[in-house]
């Protein structure tokens, strides 16, 4: 199915961060990546400046865009966007960046990044964040 062929081709690593500064000649600045797990220090609570960066690769195929989305733990779309890829040389790695100045987390638990191809397609798993809370008892995070 070309949906499932999608993802894997494509979308070659995503990171989670707070901010990227570009610069005009292409270098980017990751600024606060979180890794696979945040720990928060009560929920509900908002990530402020909360970025996606995608490295994309398309191999050669010229693909005019794909759709995403984040899902919080419950299957509610939290992010959804369209990217447009407009590459100069669609045979070479290229990044995308999305925003969502501030993204509402009111649960606990694993928020999943899907992409699809187009409308057409079926949503595929890309990544996940594990979103934790600290324990009010000893400031460790819990575990679910």
């Amino acid at each position: 199915m070309e949906a499932e062929h999608m993802p894997k081709e494509i979308i070659k690593s995503v990171i989670f961060c707070e901010q990227i500064r570009a610069e005009i000649t292409g270098y980017q600045t990751i600024i606060g990546a979180y890794p696979g797990r945040v720990v928060v220090p009560f929920l509900p609570v908002i990530l402020r400046q909360f970025w996606i960066r995608f490295e994309v690769f398309t191999n050669g195929e010229i693909i005019n865009s794909f759709d995403v989305r984040l899902l919080d733990p419950s299957g509610n779309e939290k992010i959804k966007y369209t990217l447009t890829i407009n590459f100069i040389d669609y045979s070479r790695p290229g990044a995308l960046a999305i925003i969502s100045n501030d993204l509402q987390v009111d649960e606990a638990g694993i928020y999943k990044l899907q992409a699809r191809r187009d409308e057409n397609s079926d949503w595929i798993n890309i990544r996940e964040l594990f979103i934790d809370m600290l324990s009010p008892q000893s400031e460790e995070p819990k575990m679910q």
